[in-house]
């Protein structure tokens, strides 16, 4: 049972199974670099910058939310650095599925990717809750009723 659900893919099966830029017929990569770069900073941005650092300020940190945003800042790099390492090794679509999938077994991969894309959703909702929020302030300042 164990050998089922720790069972793992070599290198070498996940690039064939890969894209057709390994010769597979996987996934195509239709997002290149640029793309990537705008979705996660449009995720970074969408709240965090705009919004959450007055409240930080404010409620939380004070003084030092500078302190805060460095330190957040590190375990960002930290963890970019984790995914290009990984990326540089294993080069496939999937992201930590596929890194999972290599590493762990099949049911670590799965686990990860529910994990990973209920992160985006939750990320997701912050993101228009705030801007619904700031778009209802401003309705009201032109003296729309609630």
């Amino acid at each position: 049972m164990w050998t089922l659900v720790s069972a793992t893919k070599s290198r070498e099966e996940l690039l064939q199974s890969d894209g057709p830029s390994h010769g597979g017929a996987g996934l195509a990569r239709s997002l290149h670099t640029l793309d990537l770069l705008a979705i996660g900073v449009g995720g970074t941005v969408g709240t965090g910058v705009f919004s959450i650092t007055g409240q930080v300020a404010h409620e939380q940190a004070g003084a030092a939310v500078i302190l805060c945003w460095l330190i957040g800042g590190v375990g960002c790099l930290l963890s970019a650095l984790s995914y290009i390492e990984l990326s540089a090794r294993l080069p496939v679509t999937g992201s930590v599925y596929a890194f999972s999938y290599h590493v762990l077994g099949e049911v670590f991969a799965v686990v990860g990717a529910a994990c990973i894309t209920l992160e985006y959703g939750i990320s997701a909702s912050a993101v228009a809750a705030n801007w619904g929020d700031k778009f209802r302030t401003f309705l009201s300042s032109l003296g729309a009723s609630e």
